[in-house]
């Protein structure tokens, strides 16, 4: 199978996962359509919490990280009623084939941003896994194949409610302060002590910047510029708009084909990383026809 993409960092990426060193840091859009993204998800949050357009005050309307806060103050038991709502457990999602994928490729570990049980429920078919989630961060099983709910998760068993989940302004405030939360330490060992693969997300979230700066400038002051023992950071993308300013934090582009709006060339990519790769499916979990893959061959 041809290369899908003839970006430069596409071989350095294959080579840090053929040698167990990447670790995938997975977002909104591995998970799409099945769950919305962040601007859909805020559209429900308000009109679920009766919040008209009218009854935004400016301020809140001008800062859209605001809007998550607002919808809770208005009405918190609806507000909770709908995370769980809109994440809960879909019979047959269309976004589990990315994920049958992303099992095939053998990342070392997983980070996931989202907070829908697809990532775990499909691991959960192929292998024995183990689960940190926020607030509980444990870093030491980085290497282990692990799955990391960096901003909580949303289950039967793990409601939404405060202090369980990162999605407003003031949540991120406490999840990223780098005292009063493992967040930062996190990931300060995550970027300075692997390599990771952006996927479905974008480094450029503020609180994420943040970090990826502050650990590229360790780094280069550690390794110099160009050393071959510094962690690489890659991030699987449509287009290159964002290249100058990713190049700030360390990230290299690995541009795919934008064929349409359903992740089509970001299949591509995805199984040309996962290759003949063998895996063992394990009997168990969640049952195989609920989350089987959708490309027609073994998942």
């Amino acid at each position: 199978m041809a290369n899908p993409t003839n970006a430069l960092a596409y071989q350095p990426l294959l080579d840090s996962i053929e040698n167990r060193d990447c670790i995938a840091v997975i977002g909104a859009g591995i998970s799409s359509p099945d769950y919305p993204l962040w601007n859909a998800l805020l559209t429900e949050l308000l009109r679920d919490c009766g919040i008209r357009a009218e009854d935004l005050p400016a301020k809140i309307a001008r800062d859209i990280a605001s809007l998550a806060d607002f919808a809770r103050a208005r009405n918190r038991a609806a507000y909770y009623d709908t995370l769980n709502r809109v994440f809960a457990r879909r019979k047959s999602p269309e976004c589990a084939t990315r994920y049958h994928l992303l099992a095939r490729i053998g990342f070392c570990s997983y980070i996931n941003l989202n907070f829908d049980p697809v990532l775990c429920d499909v691991l959960n078919l192929h292998t024995n896994i183990s689960v940190s989630t926020y607030p509980v961060l444990q870093p030491k099983h980085l290497r282990d194949g692990n799955v990391f709910h960096l901003h909580g998760r949303i289950d039967k068993d793990f409601p939404a409610e405060d202090g369980r989940i990162v999605l407003s302004k003031e949540d991120f405030k406490t999840a990223y302060h780098p005292i009063k939360s493992r967040v930062h330490a996190f990931l300060q060992s995550v970027f300075n002590d692997h390599d990771v693969c952006f996927l479905g997300c974008n480094p450029e979230e503020p609180n994420l910047k943040r970090i990826l700066r502050s650990c590229e400038s360790f780094q280069e002051s550690l390794h110099g510029v160009t050393s071959p023992s510094r962690p690489r950071r890659f991030l699987l993308w449509n287009h290159d708009s964002a290249e100058p300013m990713l190049k700030k934090c360390g990230v290299n582009l690995v541009n795919y084909a934008k064929v349409d709006g359903a992740y089509t060339g970001l299949l591509d990519v995805l199984k040309h990383l996962a290759g003949d790769r063998p895996i063992s499916h394990r009997q168990g979990g969640v049952e195989s026809s609920t989350y089987a893959s959708n490309d027609g061959g073994q998942p």
